[in-house]
C-alpha cells in the first residue's frame, strides 16, 4: 500500500512539474506573441491548448476563410477566460455581419457588463453602436472611454464636433452639456475653434446655460468669447465676458480693464493679455513706495528680439481719448531703443490710433501720456505695449520696468 502511495505522489508531482514548465513555457511564448511575433502563437498553444488569448489569435487568423472554426475557437477562448469580453465582442461582429442582430447585440450587452470601464473595449462598443445606427449608446461608451483614457481625447474631439455640426445629431450632446464630463470642456474648446460656423457652438454654449449661468466654467467662457471675437462679433463677445466677472473684477472695468494692477494678471479676453516670451517675466507686484497698490512689473532677461506680447483689446466708441500712465525703471534697465504703448484699430482694418513717447528710462516714478481718435468706423481696439527701436541694436533690452495707473479717458466729444 505505501508503494501505492508513493507511486502516486511521485506521478502527481511530475504532473505539477509538467504543468509548471507547460504554464511557463506558454506564458513565455504568449509574451511573444503580444509582441507581435505571429509564429509565437503555434507554441503557445502546443505548451497550453486552451490559452485564451492565443485562442482568439487563432480565431482571427482563420475567420476569413473558415468563419465556422472560427466561432467555435472564440468560444472555447472564452470558456477558457469568462472574465475577457474579447471573443465576445468578435462573435458578435460576426453574428451582425451574418445579420444576426439580436445574437449580436445580446454578447455586446454582455462585453459591456464584463468591461465597464476598460477604454479599449469601451471603444469597441462605440464602433459597434455607432455602425448600428445608435448613436445615443455610442456616444455613451465614447464617454465612458475618454472619461477612463484621457490620451483618447483629442482624437476623439472631431467626431464629437462632426455631432455637433449635425442638426439631427446634436442633441445627443444635451446630457453632457448640462452635466459636463471631464472631456467636456477640452471638447468645448476645440469646437469653439475648429466648429465651421458659429452656430453649433452658440448652440453648445446655450446647453451649457441651462444648468445655470453659474455652472459654465472660466475656460468654457473664455473660449465662446474667443469665437465671437473671431467672427467680429465684438459687443456680444465684450457682454459675454463681462457676465463672467465676479464683483472684485467689476470694480476695475473702465475703458482699460484693471489699469492699477489690483488683479493678477489673467489673460482675459478683454483684460490684459500675456504672450508666451521666455526671456521676459510679466506679473503685478506691490508698487515700490507704496505698500499695498499693486504695479505691472516686467523683467527683461538680454532680449534681442521685438517685444509685443502684452495688449489689451479694447471696446471704445467713436471720439478723441487720452492713454495715459505712470512708469520707473530699475537701475540694471539697459536700452537703445526703449519702449512704448500703441493703440491700434483691428476692425474692419489694422490702422494705427496713436502711440506714446519712447520710454527708455527714469528713476523715479514719471508720467505719460498720448491721444488718440477712434473713428465710427472703427468698431474694435486695441492696447500693446512694444518695442520702440527699429534696427536690430535698439531692440536688445535687459532689466526692470514698472507700469502703473494706466487709464483711458475720453478727451472730448465725437
Amino acid at each position: 500500500m505505501l508503494i501505492i502511495w508513493r507511486i502516486m505522489l511521485i506521478g502527481l508531482a511530475l504532473f505539477l512539474a509538467w504543468r509548471i514548465v507547460a504554464t511557463g513555457l506558454g506564458g513565455f511564448y504568449a509574451d511573444r506573441m503580444n509582441a507581435g511575433d505571429d509564429d509565437a502563437m503555434e507554441q503557445v498553444l502546443a505548451w497550453q491548448p486552451e490559452h485564451p488569448e492565443a485562442l482568439r489569435a487563432l480565431a482571427e487568423r482563420v475567420l476569413p476563410d473558415d468563419a465556422q472554426a472560427a466561432q467555435a475557437l472564440l468560444v472555447r477562448a472564452y470558456r477558457a477566460n469568462p472574465a475577457n469580453p474579447r471573443p465576445l465582442i468578435i462573435l458578435a461582429t460576426q453574428f451582425a455581419t451574418n445579420g444576426e442582430i439580436a445574437r449580436a447585440d445580446a454578447l455586446m450587452d454582455i462585453a459591456a457588463r464584463l468591461a465597464p470601464v476598460n477604454p479599449g473595449v469601451q471603444k469597441q462598443l462605440a464602433s459597434y453602436w455607432a455602425r448600428r445606427n445608435n448613436m445615443e449608446r455610442s456616444l455613451k461608451h465614447l464617454s465612458t472611454m475618454m472619461e477612463a483614457s484621457p490620451s483618447q481625447r483629442a482624437a476623439m474631439r472631431p467626431v464629437l464636433l462632426q455631432i455637433a455640426e449635425d442638426p439631427a445629431m446634436r442633441g445627443l450632446l444635451t446630457p453632457y452639456a448640462l452635466s459636463p464630463p471631464a472631456w467636456w470642456d477640452g471638447f468645448f474648446r476645440y469646437a469653439a475653434i475648429n466648429a465651421t460656423a458659429l452656430e453649433p457652438v452658440r448652440l453648445l454654449y446655450k446647453m451649457r446655460r441651462q444648468s445655470g449661468a453659474e455652472a459654465l466654467t472660466g475656460p468654457e467662457r473664455a473660449a465662446y468669447v474667443g469665437r465671437l471675437q473671431k467672427d467680429g462679433l465684438i459687443t456680444e463677445a465684450y457682454l459675454t465676458w463681462l457676465a463672467g466677472l465676479d464683483k472684485s473684477q467689476r470694480r476695475q472695468l473702465g475703458p482699460l480693464y484693471n489699469g492699477g494692477f489690483e488683479l493678477k494678471l489673467s489673460n482675459q479676453r478683454f483684460g490684459w493679455q500675456v504672450g508666451n516670451n521666455n526671456r521676459v517675466d510679466i506679473r503685478t507686484r506691490p508698487r515700490p513706495g507704496a505698500l499695498g497698490n499693486g504695479a505691472m512689473h516686467l523683467n527683461f532677461r538680454a532680449v534681442e528680439n521685438r517685444f509685443g506680447h502684452l495688449v489689451q483689446p479694447l471696446v471704445l466708441d467713436a471720439g478723441t481719448y487720452r492713454f495715459t500712465g505712470e512708469t520707473r525703471t530699475g537701475i540694471d534697465f539697459v536700452t537703445k531703443g526703449g519702449l512704448k504703448w500703441q493703440v491700434d484699430c483691428r476692425l474692419p482694418a489694422r490702422r494705427r490710433l496713436g502711440e506714446s513717447e519712447r520710454i527708455v528710462g527714469a528713476d523715479e516714478w514719471t508720467q505719460f501720456s498720448f491721444k488718440f481718435i477712434v473713428s465710427p468706423s472703427c468698431r474694435y481696439q486695441e492696447l500693446r505695449l512694444v518695442s520702440a527701436g527699429t534696427r536690430a541694436f535698439e531692440l536688445k533690452i535687459s532689466g526692470d520696468i514698472w507700469f502703473d495707473n494706466l487709464s483711458i479717458a475720453r478727451a472730448s466729444s465725437p
